[in-house]
């Protein structure tokens, strides 16, 4: 397996004022600053890092400029079958559904790999970009669009391949030069589904290193001050109309892991805050992961932009998403519905953002000397940092697959035990690193919006 490229540099430290994330009915709030876990990876493990070697340096707030570097990971993983509903927009990044994927959008376009606006870091051009285990079906009125441009008219566009492995009905638009075609593609994925389901256990039998409580209208989350990563649970479904959620103790360098417990869950997303303001936050929403270890049922609606990843565990589960945009890896055991919220027609969108830590817990720092002992020191990982890649200063010329590295660093092990099989599409490199930012975690408001 390789080694997860996390992060790759270390950033200048910035106060962030929050995010909101309203769970189970009520909007959530916890920022934290980036940092990572060295982990392994195979086309198996979920909530990849960034990988090839045309990853961004840093990655920008969603927008519609020109693309910054590619990512060959997996960026929305589907166990079981796909259905894109009316105003469902696009897709950014590698897909990969198992079972069945319907796109009917009730006329339009829906957009796969290449999103209009975005992270703006799709997968390299000449990789599959869609890949689909049982039957591709494309609405009449629907116009599936795999690919894109690159944001720069003087380059040529990036060319997105599709896969399926039942039949094909309706016909995709793909940029001249990629490939639709049969075949079995998503077999390279199969083990990935027990994998999700376990890491998402992994990440609920987490000890809690804070507190929950929610009191006259205000729900708290208070962490201990020195793990990484913060683990928060929510036991049940919070139906309240209006919450206040703010996080204290939440330190520099730590990840936010915010499990949500019980057969069915909901989260509500209507506003996110940085500073006083609703400006994106790209280093919060990669320090972020939403686990849903039990729920059959989990529905995510809002009219605004949902921090950080998303894990379903139950490979009976039905996912639907209707929030205004999600920004981090969706990885789900089972079903995953993407469609507008009841009753409207606002363009949904799920955009390409890592996860950049881990199901690991790294201990406390400590200043208690060392016992004067002869036993033999234990093993330290290696100093030798590892090589970064920059993000483009100009547009890129016409982008081409990233060939397959093959670390030299001795892997770690993996906390959760994944199965190890196959590859995403393209390349598949992950050299490891550590990053440290900083960050703090304040008050956010959310009012609860039903669709």
């Amino acid at each position: 397996m390789q080694t997860r490229n996390a992060s790759r540099r270390t950033r200048v430290a910035k106060r962030v004022t929050g995010g909101v994330m309203a769970l189970a009915g009520i909007a959530l709030v916890v920022a934290a600053i980036p940092s990572a876990f060295a982990v392994q990876v195979d086309g198996n493990t979920p909530l990849d890092p960034c990988l090839g070697d045309a990853c961004p340096a840093s990655w920008p707030e969603p927008n519609n400029g020109g693309v910054v570097g590619f990512d060959d990971g997996v960026n929305v993983f589907v166990g079981g079958d796909l259905t894109t509903g009316p105003s469902a927009a696009e897709t950014e990044g590698n897909l990969v559904v198992l079972g069945d994927a319907s796109f009917d959008r009730g006329g339009g376009s829906y957009n796969v790999g290449v999103a209009g606006v975005g992270s703006r870091v799709p997968p390299p051009s000449g990789s599959t970009m869609l890949t689909v285990g049982g039957d591709l079906t494309i609405a009449a009125g629907t116009n599936l669009i795999v690919g894109g441009d690159t944001g720069f008219p003087d380059f040529a566009p990036i060319v997105g391949n599709v896969e399926y492995g039942g039949t094909l009905t309706g016909t995709p638009q793909v940029i001249a030069g990629a490939t639709v075609a049969q075949g079995d593609g998503a077999s390279a994925f199969a083990e990935r589904v027990a994998n999700v389901t376990t890491l998402s256990r992994c990440f609920a039998d987490l000890p809690d290193t804070g507190t929950v409580t929610t009191a006259d209208g205000l729900t708290s989350f208070t962490g201990d001050g020195v793990s990484d990563p913060q683990v928060f649970t929510i036991e049940g479904t919070l139906g309240n109309d209006q919450v206040a959620v703010t996080g204290v103790d939440v330190q520099e360098g730590a990840h936010v892991v915010i499990n949500v417990t019980g057969d069915a869950a909901f989260a509500n997303v209507n506003s996110w805050f940085i500073n006083g303001s609703n400006t994106f936050d790209p280093d919060i929403t990669q320090q972020i992961v939403t686990n849903f270890p039990d729920a059959t049922t989990v529905e995510i609606t809002g009219g605004a932009q949902l921090p950080g990843s998303i894990l379903v565990g139950n490979p009976s589960s039905t996912t639907t998403i209707s929030v205004s945009g999600t920004n981090g890896r969706i990885e789900v055991a089972g079903n995953l519905i993407h469609r507008s919220p009841a009753s409207t027609q606002t363009g949904v969108e799920m955009h390409a953002y890592p996860f950049t830590g881990d199901c690991a817990v790294t201990p406390p720092t400590t200043t208690t000397a060392p016992p004067t002992t002869t036993a033999p020191p234990t093993t330290e990982p290696p100093t030798t940092p590892p090589p970064t890649t920059d993000a483009p200063t100009t547009p890129p010329a016409t982008p081409t697959v990233a060939p397959t590295v093959t670390p030299t660093v001795a892997p770690t092990s993996a906390p959760a035990e994944l199965a190890e099989s196959g590859s995403p599409a393209g390349a598949m490199m992950a050299i490891g690193g550590v990053l440290l930012a900083a960050g703090t975690v304040t008050v956010l408001t959310a009012r609860r919006r039903r669709a």
